[in-house]
């Protein structure tokens, strides 16, 4: 179980790197957008795919539990489907003109870091349990 629970764990953490690149570039593409101007559409559904990867791995980590860790794997997962919408927002506030834009990026932002926070989480979590140490209260 443990071998199959670090291959779980694993192809999550690979996923969820995947998506990251992609949003990071995605975001590059939006910051240097022209107001009023077409979005990355292409980038934006190639981070739709990434957080639909995510989610399909997440449920191999559900198998494998134990159920603390599949909770931060999921709130892993819940951040990046929140970030993807941030970003998705701003990226149609920039692309009309929107005044709002800016404070949409402060949320964009704000996304970013509570995807680092809990991919964190999730990286401490599975790293106790490997250890062998309690993860039901990090």
């Amino acid at each position: 179980m443990r071998q199959q629970r670090i291959e779980a764990y694993s192809e999550f953490l690979a996923a969820y790197d995947a998506s990251t690149v992609v949003a990071s570039r995605t975001r590059k593409k939006i910051v240097d957008m022209e107001s009023r101007s077409g979005q990355p559409e292409e980038d934006l559904h190639e981070l739709a795919a990434a957080v639909h990867k995510l989610r399909q791995v997440r449920q191999r980590v559900k198998l494998v539990g134990p159920e603390p860790i599949h909770i931060r794997a999921t709130a892993l997962e819940d951040a990046v489907l929140d970030y993807r919408i941030d970003l998705e927002m701003v990226a149609e506030a920039k692309a009309s003109g929107d005044p709002d834009a800016a404070q949409l990026f402060q949320q964009e932002y704000a996304g970013m870091r509570a995807s680092a926070d809990a991919h964190d989480s999730f990286v401490r979590a599975t790293g106790a349990l490997i250890e062998g140490r309690d993860t039901s209260h990090r």
